[in-house]
């Protein structure tokens, strides 16, 4: 079990950018 913290939630343009073209 990972520990969530506030940076884990909100992410940058640049890194959610990077999720999308992942997934």
């Amino acid at each position: 079990m990972s520990i969530w913290r506030l940076e884990d939630f909100y992410v940058p343009e640049d890194v959610s950018a990077e999720f999308s073209a992942a997934g």
